[in-house]
Parts: structure tokens; C-alpha cells; sequence
């Protein structure tokens, strides 16, 4: 038998109703007449089959041919997908066909599901591929490799490197040959449409599990990188509350990408008026004045920061209050910081070895011919501290 790879997503436990999990596009779709919905039986606890079928039309690269060559007449295509969705151990499973996941609300679909799976199942020496992304510097790298190779030879050195998406051989005791976890879960095997709900099964044995604390993998622990989009949500409204509150648990920050600081900054938005020497939370929330009472979540993420050069050669530079945000706090017993407008969890413990490592570098001097040395000193130590330590309370 040919191998397969299935996609699987994971619904969120208060997810019951299979149409909870589509998008505004899919409800929309479930009223054509080409859309087909079938409850099948006996397919896990219980499933229902959704099948998108887009009007007959000619593919636009043929149209662009066209203008040029004498093609001929062509059958023309229309564009299907679909989505299984079914019920194993009181959780809903989407397996995913074509495009079909295009059709699926984010915010009910578990953000860690893939990964999580794949910490646990796969051999953390025989990894194949690894994506990650860096909180100190917000570099995002992918690593490939011809040949299986383990966790420690994709240049991880520390927490710092967090893993967004792996791949890589399993371990003996899973079903699937290979395995690639990111959001979805993607399995690699002898799979016919039937073992779905066993390949689920198992899959949710693994999302629960721990046991990649007993591997290199143990790491990934510290740091935490948060694709769940309900709960981004709700961190951004703690945020902006923090904000209004003046509670001091975040600052504005230059992007990784900026290579030098500008003169002034100014804040483009509603009403947002001031021309302020440097890049200051106080700052925004003076510009904003009597408005601050009127900013959520979607403010900062269309409010912009100016950075205005002195030199005509640069332009302006423009990146939103949601990306210059770094900081931290604390929602639901756990740390969140963030950084360049990524989330992330840090364990506390991390976060205070490395706020102890920040105050050893911290030297004395004195003032003798040394301006331009110390301040370079203070902006590293201010950088490391801002990005690495995501900012004392």
C-alpha cells in the first residue's frame, strides 16, 4: 500500500457543534447548491462530511496564455475541498482535504495540537526539518536536512530558540512512519480514510502526554511560542487594560529590523497629536490623552509609531503600537511576554535566571574617557534586557 499523509486539527474542548468550527466563509457556503453535507455512521463517535465545490471555470494562467498563444479549447475545472470532522474520546477532529482548511475558525481550533503530538512521538534524533523562531533578536529560521539528525545539532543552544514547526521520524511506539506538528498534525503512513479515528486517537494520547520532559526536547518548557487565537485575544485585551490602567508592565520598543533610531516619533491614529524625543509608552498615552479610555485591541493594532529621521536619505519609519509592545503579565497562573507582536509563555524561573544574569553584567565606571564605550554598554544591556528579560513588572 502507497504511504499517505492526513491532516488533522483538534477542536477546542467547549467546541460541540461541528459548524462552530467554520469560518463566516464556510457558513456561507453550507447555502450553495454545490455544497454537500453528509452525516455518515459509525465514523467515531460521530462525524459529518463537508464538500465545497466551486463553479466550472477556466484556470486564470490559462486566460493569461491565451493572450498570447493558440491554445485550443480546454475542459474547464472546478475547484473542490472538503472537511471531515469526528468525535473520538469527546473531542472533534477535522481532517482536512485540498484547501478545505481554509474553511476553519482559528479561534476554536487548538493552537499546539501538531506540536505537541509531535514532541511526544517523534524521535528527537531523527529530526528532519525544524522551524523556529528566536524571542531575543524575533528571527525566524528553518532548518532542513538530507539526513535525520537530533535536537541539539539545529544550533539550539538555549530557550531562546523556540520551535514552531518540526518534523522527523517517529518513535516506535507510534502508528505513523513520519510526523510534522505545527497547528495541524500531519501523519505520514499506510493510512486508508477508515483509520482516521485510530490515528486520532492515538494522536489525542500524545497531545496529553508529558513525556518529552524526559527528552532534549525538555527545553521548549522555558519559552513557549502562542499560536492559540482565542487566547491572543485575550492577552491583547489584558495588554491594552494594562495600557489604560498605567500599570507599567509594558514598553514601546525599536523593531529588531530598525538599524538606527529616530529623532523624534510621533503617533498616527484618530486624534494623535505630539512630536516626542524618544520612544516612550508615556509618550502614546499622552498623545492619546482623554482618548485612552477608548483603546482595545484593535487601537493598537491600527495606531502607528512615527520615526522621524534627521537625514532626508532615510524615510519615515512606521510600525504599529502592537508590534512595538514588550512586556509581560501574568493571566491565568502563567507569564505571557511579548515581543515584535508574537506572544509567548515564560517560565518564571527562566525569566529570573535571566533578569540575574542582566544584573551581572551591570559594571561600575568612571567618567574618564570612556562616553562613548559606556553608552554603547547601556544600549546592549538595555537591548538584552528589553528583548531577553521581557521587561520587569
Amino acid at each position: 500500500m502507497p504511504k499517505k499523509t492526513v491532516t488533522l486539527y483538534l477542536a477546542k474542548p467547549d467546541i460541540h457543534e461541528f459548524d462552530d468550527l467554520l469560518t463566516e466563509g464556510g457558513i456561507e457556503r453550507l447555502e450553495h447548491q454545490t455544497t454537500r453535507v453528509i452525516e455518515p455512521e459509525d465514523f467515531g463517535g460521530r462525524a459529518k462530511l463537508y464538500i465545497f465545490v466551486g463553479k466550472s471555470s477556466e484556470p486564470k494562467f490559462l486566460r493569461e496564455l491565451r493572450t498570447e498563444f493558440d491554445i485550443g479549447g480546454l475542459v474547464n475545472t472546478k475547484a473542490a475541498c472538503a472537511l471531515l470532522m469526528f468525535e473520538i474520546d469527546e473531542r472533534i477532529f477535522v481532517a482536512t482535504f485540498a484547501h478545505g482548511w481554509m474553511y476553519l475558525n482559528d479561534v476554536n481550533i487548538e493552537g499546539d495540537f501538531g506540536l505537541r503530538v509531535a514532541l511526544n512521538a517523534l524521535n528527537d534524533k531523527k529530526l528532519k526539518r525544524l522551524e523556529r523562531a528566536n524571542l531575543g533578536d524575533a528571527l525566524r529560521g528553518v532548518s532542513l536536512s538530507p539526513f535525520q539528525r537530533d535536537f541539539d545539532s539545529f544550533g539550539i543552544d538555549d530557550a531562546l530558540d523556540l520551535v514552531r514547526k518540526i518534523s522527523g521520524s517517529t518513535r516506535e511506539s507510534a502508528s505513523a512512519d513520519a510526523l510534522t506538528g505545527s497547528k495541524s498534525l500531519k501523519a505520514s503512513g499506510d493510512y486508508e480514510i477508515a483509520t482516521l479515528p485510530d490515528i486520532a486517537s492515538e494522536a489525542l494520547v500524545f497531545y496529553r502526554s508529558r513525556s518529552y520532559r524526559r527528552t532534549s526536547f525538555k527545553v521548549l518548557d522555558f519559552v513557549t511560542p502562542i499560536s492559540d487565537q482565542r487566547l491572543i485575544r485575550t492577552l491583547d485585551e489584558l495588554a491594552v487594560r494594562s495600557i489604560k490602567n498605567n500599570r507599567r508592565d509594558f514598553e514601546l520598543g525599536l523593531p529588531s529590523s530598525s538599524e538606527t533610531e529616530g529623532i523624534a516619533y510621533q503617533f498616527s491614529g484618530p486624534g494623535l497629536r505630539g512630536r516626542y524625543p524618544d520612544l516612550l509608552l508615556e509618550h502614546y498615552i499622552a498623545a492619546l490623552g482623554h482618548k485612552l479610555a477608548n483603546i482595545d485591541s484593535q487601537s493598537i493594532k491600527s495606531h502607528k509609531i512615527i520615526a522621524v529621521h534627521e537625514d532626508d536619505f532615510y524615510p519615515d519609519q512606521k510600525w504599529s503600537i502592537r508590534t512595538a509592545l514588550v512586556g509581560s503579565i501574568v493571566h491565568d497562573h502563567g507569564r505571557y511576554a511579548t515581543n515584535e507582536g508574537e506572544w509567548y509563555r515564560i517560565d518564571q524561573q527562566f525569566k529570573d535566571s535571566i533578569e540575574n544574569r542582566f544584573q551581572q553584567l551591570i559594571e561600575p565606571w568612571d567618567n574618564h574617557g570612556v562616553h562613548s564605550k559606556s553608552n554603547t554598554m547601556i544600549k546592549g544591556m538595555v537591548d538584552f534586557n528589553r528583548k531577553l528579560v521581557i521587561m520587569q513588572r
